[in-house]
């Protein structure tokens, strides 16, 4: 690229402006859905370091069933595809 077909600097400005995040553009937020998350914090993170997703008994015998016999213990066993009730 020639230096008298340089991108001028106001133009690279304005493209720099347009990738950043709403946090970086503006001091606070503009509508109400911007409000959650704004203040980025690592609470959310602690918590669920901190309280990690257990399963039940029926999932764990679900999840078990599952990777033994192939298939969901919740799956139809009838012909034509009709679930027991």
């Amino acid at each position: 690229m020639k230096k008298s077909e340089e991108i001028p600097l106001y133009i690279k400005d304005k493209i720099k402006y347009h990738f950043k995040t709403p946090c970086e553009k503006y001091v606070t937020p503009l509508t109400s859905s911007q409000e959650f998350g704004w203040d980025k914090s690592d609470d959310l993170n602690w918590y669920m370091k901190k309280h990690p997703k257990n399963s039940c008994d029926v999932t764990k015998y679900a999840d078990e069933y599952q990777s033994l016999k192939g298939q969901s213990p919740f799956a139809s066993n009838k012909p034509g595809g009709t679930k027991a009730k």
